[in-house]
């Protein structure tokens, strides 16, 4: 940026200031201003002489003229400071773009196929030689808000951790556009270190949206477990009551499903029983900072849950595929002890956790 234009930005900040901040407390955050913005407390100076003429055009570019020659006094008057003051810049700006460039090639690591490069529609006379013409539509680029929003953060994400989480995301947002939204990802960029290891300490309880519970005397994941969870925004209650529930089946039987992301349990209560399933539901980021971190096999998860139902809930349990909201095929009998395989899909009063 131009001394001018630096003086400039300051004027139009200035300006602002001078309408709507009351009177004492101007001048402070005006010389705020102008070392924030410009890195000169000079051009606090020029503000005091001029804040009568402020309001007008002509007052702005006095002031914005005023500020760039205050700036540039001071470089003049001090040029081992303008030299150092270039070697900071050049180094923070070495410092961002390797932060970046390192967040980019750590994405790479976490996607198992980028996708490959489009290649050029081919011209009306390569095509006229017998050549394929590649009518391929090329990926979009990631949004602009989004993309300069985490480009904000990666410029400043020094440490390995931080760098990981940011390579994660951008893996995740190049797979599913909309993944992470912004909001998201500053909450992720922000996180401490032992928010997500509070995350990992529950990860074996996640499946799908929520976090399945034990019930009992002590429930798992505990309360203890829980608490960080909630005070960092992943989790949106630890109320141990919370769960879903089944209606009675009504039938000689009724197929409840408890499906995940890819695998579904498959419960055939006996007439007048009611499934129950303890859950901890995840807030958006909670799900989006799961996601990031290694899921456990949902499979190990709805066995667990299996085995903990009474026996006299149900007639048989079955897993299988998630196919849709309400539907499981691939279907291996758990309980009692395992006695088929059917690949036939099945559908029932579902609930995706």
């Amino acid at each position: 940026m131009s001394e001018e234009n630096e003086g400039e930005c300051v004027s139009s900040s200035l300006a602002v200031i001078d309408k709507v901040v009351p009177n004492g407390w101007k001048m402070k955050l005006a010389k705020a201003a102008a070392q924030l913005i410009a890195g000169s407390e000079k051009g606090a100076v020029a503000y005091g002489e001029l804040r009568e003429r402020i309001d007008t055009i002509e007052g702005r570019s006095v002031v914005s003229k005023a500020l760039a020659q205050a700036i540039a006094q001071q470089a003049v008057g001090d040029p081992e400071m303008l030299e150092r003051a270039k070697a900071r810049f050049l180094g923070r700006a070495i410092q961002q773009q390797e932060n970046v460039e390192a967040v980019v090639a750590g994405a790479s690591q976490h996607l198992p196929l980028l996708p490959a490069p489009i290649e050029p529609v081919a011209s009306e006379d390569a095509t006229s030689k017998g050549q394929e013409n590649n009518q391929e539509v090329p990926e979009e680029s990631l949004n602009s808000d989004w993309a300069a929003t985490f480009t904000g953060f990666a410029e400043n994400a020094s440490s390995e951790d931080l760098r990981d989480r940011l390579s994660r995301v951008l893996a995740g947002e190049l797979k599913s556009p909309g993944t992470y939204p912004r909001s998201t990802v500053r909450i992720i960029a922000e996180l401490e270190r032992s928010d997500l290891e509070a995350v990992r300490n529950v990860l074996p309880y996640a499946f799908g949206n929520y976090l399945i519970r034990t019930e009992g005397a002590e429930p798992l994941p505990s309360i203890d477990m829980l608490l960080p969870l909630v005070d960092a925004g992943l989790v949106a209650d630890a109320n141990p009551m919370l769960g879903r529930t089944w209606p009675a089946a009504l039938e000689d039987e009724s197929l409840c499903i408890v499906g995940g992301y890819l695998w579904g349990l498959g419960v055939y209560v006996k007439k007048g029983q009611s499934l129950r399933v303890p859950i901890v539901p995840l807030t958006r980021t909670g799900i989006a900072v799961a996601n990031l971190l290694e899921r456990p096999d949902e499979k190990i998860i709805l066995r667990s849950l299996a085995e903990r139902l009474p026996s006299d809930l149900y007639s048989k349990i079955v897993i299988g595929q998630m196919s849709g909201e309400n539907r499981i095929f691939n279907l291996q009998q758990i309980l009692p002890s395992p006695m088929y395989t059917n690949v036939t899909p099945l559908g029932g009063s579902g609930l995706r956790l």
